[in-house]
C-alpha cells in the first residue's frame, strides 16, 4: 500500500463529520447515539428569519402544536401527525391571487420531521443492538409471518463497534411547507382556525392542505457553512457531508459555491456530496442544457455516485464528474418512526425491522445514501492517520462503465493492506532493519427555493 501520511490500524484520534440536513432524531438507541454529538450541533431557522426581515411573510412568529394534528403528505398521501414537542419559527404567506396559504416552517431545535438526515448518519455510524426483525410469508409479500431477535445491526461504515472513532455533528437547515387551498388567510391562527376539523376527541386534520419537507434554502445552508467552519477552526470537524443539491445556470453555481463551499474548503474541511439522482452524465446535461449542479460541481466537491450489488453504476446515479462511489442502491439504514419518510416507505418496500426506539429500519436507494458512506469512510480513514491522496491512490476499481472516478473507499480494504502493512514492518524490525514506508505518488425570488430538494429519489 502506496502512503503518504503517518498511519497505522488504530484510530490516532476521533474524526468529526458534520450532516448538513434535515437534523437528525434524539430518539436513537446506543450505539449510534453515542456517536452523534448533539451538543455541537445546531438547528437553524435562517430561512424564516430573513424572510420576515424582507416582508414577506403576512404572519411570522413562533408555534407549538398543542393538540395531536394530522395533515395529508403530498405524495405518497398519508396522514403525518405534526409533532406537539418541537417549537416551529413560521412563516405565512397569503397569495390573494391563487386562493391560497403557504406556511414555511423551521424547527427551533435539533430534530427530524422528515428523516433523511437521520437516514444518513445511520450511513455513518448506524449501530443497533437487539433488533426485531420481521420474517415475511413470501419473498415479495408484505404480510410479515413473524419477528425473529437478531443481536446486533450495523449500518454505519464507521460504527461504533467497529472500533471506529467518528462521531457525527448534526445541522438542521432544512424546512417544511404547508399548503392550503382552502383560502388566503392573514394569520396562523385564522388558518389553523378554518382549516382544523376535530376528526375524534382531541385529534385534528387539516382539511384541504398538504404538507412535504426535505427543503432548503441558500440563507440556512450559508449559515451552515459558518457553524461549520468554526466547528473545523475548533478542531471538532474534518469532513461535512451534502446530501442535497439542485440545477441551476452558471451564474447561479458560482454563487452558490462562494458563499457554501468556498469557505468550508477554506476552512481545512474535505466536502463530500450527492452526485444526484437523475440517471444522467452530469457533464453532457451540462453542455446540453446550460444547467450545473450544486453542490456536486463546485471545484473542490468529492461528488459521489451510486452503485448496486453487481458494482454496476446504480440506474438512477448521476455520473461524470464524480470523484467517488459507494453502494447507494438498495441500502439498510434507519428513519424515525414517526417521520414522513418512515411512512412513505411502507408504502414502497417491505422494512427489515425495527430498533428498540420503535425506529425503522428499511430499505432505500439514492446517491444521498452513498455519500456519507463516502463521508464515513474517508473519516474513519483520517482517524488511522491516512491522507486523501492515500484514499483516492488506493480505493477499490470498482467496475462502472459510466464512471471516471478513484473507486469506492471501502474501509476494510485499507484495514487489511494497513495490517499486512503493520505486520510486515514488525518482522522487519525484528530483523533489525530499519524500513522507511514507500510514499504514493501524490495526485499531485423565493418560490424558486421551495423546489430545492434533498438527493433522494
Amino acid at each position: 500500500m502506496n502512503v503518504t501520511g503517518a498511519f497505522g490500524t488504530t484510530s490516532k484520534e476521533a474524526v468529526g463529520v458534520v450532516v448538513i440536513d434535515t437534523g437528525i432524531s434524539r430518539n436513537l438507541p446506543d450505539p449510534m447515539r453515542s456517536a452523534i454529538d448533539y451538543e455541537d450541533g445546531v438547528a437553524l431557522t435562517s430561512f424564516v428569519d430573513d424572510l420576515a426581515s424582507l416582508g414577506v411573510c403576512n404572519d411570522t412568529g413562533t408555534y407549538t402544536f398543542s393538540n395531536l394534528t394530522l395533515v395529508e403528505y403530498l405524495w405518497p398521501p398519508f396522514n403525518y401527525t405534526l409533532p406537539t414537542d418541537v417549537s416551529f419559527r413560521y412563516c405565512l404567506v397569503a397569495d390573494r391571487d391563487e386562493n391560497s396559504t403557504l406556511v414555511i416552517l423551521q424547527a427551533e431545535e435539533l430534530s427530524d420531521q422528515v428523516g433523511h438526515g437521520t437516514f444518513v448518519a445511520s450511513q455513518i455510524v448506524g449501530d443497533f443492538d437487539g433488533v426485531t426483525k420481521y420474517v415475511y410469508s413470501s419473498p415479495y409479500s408484505n404480510i410479515i409471518e413473524r419477528a425473529e431477535y437478531v443481536d446486533k445491526v450495523v449500518t454505519g461504515v464507521a460504527a461504533p463497534s467497529t472500533g471506529a472513532r467518528v462521531y457525527v455533528i448534526p445541522i438542521k437547515a432544512d424546512f417544511l411547507i404547508l399548503y392550503s387551498w382552502d383560502n388566503a388567510y392573514s394569520t396562523l391562527k385564522e388558518f389553523l382556525g378554518n382549516v382544523s376539523v376535530e376528526v375524534s376527541d382531541g385529534v385534528y386534520y387539516l382539511k384541504n392542505t398538504v404538507i412535504d419537507g426535505g427543503y432548503f434554502d441558500d440563507y440556512s445552508l450559508g449559515n451552515a457553512t459558518i457553524v461549520a467552519s468554526k466547528l473545523a477552526r475548533e478542531g471538532k470537524a474534518k469532513v461535512v457531508n451534502f446530501s442535497l443539491g439542485w440545477w441551476t445556470d452558471y451564474t447561479g453555481l458560482d454563487i452558490s459555491c462562494r458563499a457554501v463551499i468556498s469557505p468550508l474548503l477554506e476552512s481545512g474541511l474535505t466536502v463530500v456530496a450527492a452526485a444526484g439522482n437523475n440517471g444522467i452524465d452530469i457533464e453532457l446535461f451540462n453542455q446540453a442544457y446550460d444547467l450545473y449542479l450544486f453542490p456536486a460541481q463546485c471545484d473542490g466537491v468529492i461528488a459521489v455516485s451510486a452503485f448496486g450489488p453487481a458494482n454496476d453504476l446504480a440506474w438512477f446515479s448521476n455520473y461524470d464528474p464524480a470523484t467517488f462511489g459507494a453502494p447507494g442502491h438498495v441500502v439498510l439504514g434507519l428513519y424515525p418512526g414517526d417521520s414522513m419518510l418512515a411512512m412513505a416507505s411502507l408504502w414502497e418496500t417491505s422494512p427489515y425491522g425495527g430498533d428498540s426506539n420503535s425506529n425503522l429500519l428499511t430499505w432505500s436507494s439514492c446517491t444521498s445514501y452513498s455519500s456519507p458512506e463516502v463521508a464515513g469512510a474517508i473519516a474513519y480513514l483520517y482517524s488511522l492517520g491516512l491522507t486523501l491522496d492515500d484514499i483516492k491512490n488506493n480505493a477499490r476499481d470498482v467496475a462502472l462503465k459510466k464512471y471516471s472516478g478513484y473507486g469506492f473507499p471501502a474501509v476494510g480494504d485499507y484495514l487489511r493492506l494497513l495490517n499486512q502493512h503493520s505486520s510486515s514492518e514488525d518482522e522487519e524490525s525484528s530483523a533489525g532493519t530499519n524500513r522507511v514506508p514507500a510514499l504514493g505518488v501524490l495526485a499531485l425570488p423565493f418560490l424558486g427555493k421551495l423546489r430545492r430538494r434533498f438527493a433522494s429519489k
